[in-house]
């Protein structure tokens, strides 16, 4: 009987593996806004920095997580195009693996998937050059330490010290892959550390906190000294339009 239920638990994950990547590879394109940060990765390797234009400080590209990810895959290949392609399929077997351990059940899972598949505005942006498929992936992990810091038990100090510290890493990221990220993990990652103020001190709470959001600073701040703002181009160029 459990070899069977084991048999039926890999099947739905491997169908689950199928399923998300047969729409990956039938939707795969890299969408024309991509260019502009694979144009300012290329503008960084002939080391005129992370612009567009040389001479011309401007950050053009919204995510620097995203950023640094294809960049570090440029070192390997200088087909960014392809790059983008491969880093994607990547970080989404990595979420799919992330949301197996979410739902702790792979009947679940395969729902998941199969509801996934069925939306263009989630499986079209899994490919697409974009940040989106990061910020799936930081997402996804999120939800695991959130959910198992509240299913924690309450006497399993250090366990529940693990998870919150995890939690603050990823809110930091994800507020290195788009600012407006932050909107989604606000409110549950506030009722996290109020539900578990207990666990650390005021000092090591502020200590926590800022080497979780440390790469956030740093990234404004090397914004703000090189580029003159504290914001990408596209925020100033699309947000305030007055529609």
């Amino acid at each position: 009987m459990r070899f069977l239920q084991r048999t039926y638990h890999r099947l739905a994950f491997l169908l689950s593996l199928a399923v998300a990547f047969y729409v990956f590879c039938k939707n795969a394109w890299v969408n024309d806004d991509a260019y502009i940060m694979f144009r300012s990765i290329e503008q960084l390797f002939a080391g005129n920095g992370p612009v567009w234009n040389p001479h011309e400080r401007v950050q053009v590209f919204t995510s620097p997580l995203w950023y640094l990810v294809l960049s570090i895959a440029r070192v390997f290949s200088q087909n960014v195009y392809l790059n983008a392609l491969i880093v994607s399929a990547v970080l989404l077997a990595l979420t799919l693996f992330v949301l197996r351990k979410v739902f702790a059940n792979d009947t679940a899972l395969l729902i998941s998937v199969l509801l996934f598949s069925a939306s263009n505005a989630f499986f079209d942006y899994t490919s697409s050059g974009l940040e989106n498929v990061l910020a799936y992936l930081l997402l996804a992990l999120y939800m695991l330490q959130y959910l198992s810091l509240c299913s924690g038990r309450k006497g399993d100090i250090p366990k529940l010290k693990r998870h919150v510290k995890f939690l603050l890493v990823v809110f930091g990221l994800l507020l290195c892959v788009r600012h407006d990220l932050v909107l989604i993990v606000l409110i549950p990652t506030f009722y996290a550390i109020v539900r578990y103020r207990a666990l650390f001190t005021p000092r090591q709470w502020t200590v926590r906190t800022l080497l979780a959001l440390s790469p956030f600073i740093v990234w404004t701040l090397f914004s703000v000294i090189y580029y003159g703002v504290p914001f990408p181009n596209t925020a100033y160029a699309k947000l305030n339009t007055g529609i």
